[in-house]
């Protein structure tokens, strides 16, 4: 019986990008997103480095680190999932 597929093929067939709803797609990004992106990380990890000299480890500043990990993380998303709107000079 080499026709009958395994669990594992049926899953791999199910989780395929296409077959997920929209929200939880990869979505692939132009070169002119991915340069966005990389300057919000740049952006970022200059306030991480800030946070890591200046802050010491306590409730309020383990919640603030995970407040800005969660902005980053919307504001890549709304470069990848948004449509962009280009600003005039």
């Amino acid at each position: 019986m080499q026709n009958e597929r395994t669990i594992e093929q049926e899953l791999d067939e199910e989780f395929k990008n296409e077959n997920l709803h929209p929200t939880a797609q990869y979505t692939k990004c132009d070169p002119d997103h991915e340069h966005q992106i990389a300057l919000i990380r740049f952006a970022f990890s200059e306030m991480y480095k800030c946070f890591d000299e200046i802050l010491l480890d306590s409730r309020e500043s383990s919640l603030a680190r995970t407040k800005l990990e969660e902005a980053q993380m919307w504001a890549i998303k709304s470069i990848t999932r948004e449509p962009q709107i280009l600003k005039e000079d």
